[in-house]
C-alpha cells in the first residue's frame, strides 16, 4: 500500500509559537502596570466565581441546572477571550465579549423572571427568537430599570461593530500604532489596556449576578461572591481609559 503523504504542520506550529510568545509580551506589560494587573486580576476572580458556582455548588433543581449550563458558557467563553487577547487578537477576543454580555442580560432577566427559566429551556426556536432574543431581552431590563438611554443597546451595538462584524470601523483594531494594517496578531498596548478594562467589565458584574442566582449557596461560597462584587464596585468606578484606536487604516 502507498505511504501516507506527509502533511507539514511547520507554519501552524510556528504561528502557535509567536501566539505564545506574544502572550509573555502580554503578561509582562501587564505585570508592570499595577493598574492592568488589577484588571486582570479581577478577571481570574470573576472566572473564579463562575466556577464556584458552576463545579463546586450542587443544583438544587433543574432551574439551577439550566444555570449553571449558562455558567460553563460564561466561563468557556470568557477564557477563550482572554486567551486571544492576549495571544495579540484582541479583536476577535472583543467579539467573544459580545457573548458574555448577551449571556449576561440574560442571567439578569432570569433574576427577575425566575419562571421563564423552563419556557426558554423548552421554546422553539422561532418561538426562543421572538420571545427571549437578544433584543428582547433588553427592551425587558430596560423597561424594568426605567432606563431609556438604552446603554446596553450601545454596549451591544459597539461590541458588535468594532467585534463581531466585518466593518470598516473595526479595521482599526488590526492597525498598528504606526497606522498600518497588521495581518495575523500582534501587541498593540491601547488595545491591551482597552481590552483589560472591557474584559473586566462584562465579565465581573455577570460573573457576580450568576452567583446571586443561587441562594441555596454554601456561606463560604457567597462570602468569595460578595468580596469580589465589593472589589468590582471599587474598580470600575475609577474613569475608564481606554479608546477606540483613532485613524483609518492602510494596507501595509
Amino acid at each position: 500500500m502507498p505511504e501516507e503523504p506527509h502533511i507539514d504542520l511547520d507554519n501552524l506550529k510556528s504561528t502557535h509559537k509567536h501566539e505564545e510568545d506574544l502572550r509573555a509580551q502580554s503578561l509582562a506589560l501587564i505585570e508592570a502596570n499595577p493598574e492592568w494587573k488589577q484588571r486582570l486580576i479581577l478577571i481570574e476572580k470573576a472566572m473564579a466565581v463562575l466556577f464556584a458556582y458552576t463545579h463546586d455548588y450542587t443544583n438544587q433543581s433543574d432551574d439551577e441546572l439550566t444555570l449553571q449550563f449558562l455558567g460553563i458558557r460564561l466561563f468557556n467563553t470568557g477564557a477563550s477571550a482572554l486567551k486571544l487577547g492576549l495571544s495579540g487578537y484582541c479583536q476577535q477576543g472583543f467579539s467573544l465579549l459580545r457573548d458574555v454580555i448577551e449571556v449576561g442580560f440574560l442571567l439578569d432577566y432570569f433574576g427577575s423572571w425566575p419562571k421563564k427559566i423552563s419556557e426558554w429551556k423548552t421554546s422553539s426556536d422561532a418561538d426562543r427568537m421572538n420571545k427571549f432574543g437578544p433584543k428582547h431581552i433588553r427592551a425587558a431590563l430596560d423597561k424594568r430599570d426605567g432606563n431609556s438611554e438604552r446603554k446596553r443597546a450601545k454596549a451591544y451595538a459597539t461590541l458588535s461593530q468594532y467585534g463581531s462584524h466585518a466593518t470598516y470601523k473595526g479595521f482599526r483594531m488590526n492597525v498598528k500604532e504606526n497606522n498600518f494594517g497588521e495581518l495575523g496578531p500582534f501587541i498593540s498596548e491601547k488595545h491591551l489596556r482597552a481590552f483589560l478594562e472591557e474584559t473586566a467589565l462584562r465579565l465581573g458584574p455577570s460573573s457576580v449576578l450568576y452567583g446571586t442566582l443561587f441562594p441555596g449557596a454554601p456561606e463560604n461560597i457567597v462570602r468569595f461572591r460578595e468580596a469580589v462584587a465589593a472589589d468590582l464596585v471599587t474598580a470600575l468606578k475609577k474613569p475608564s481609559t481606554k479608546k477606540v484606536p483613532d485613524g483609518a487604516p492602510k494596507r501595509k
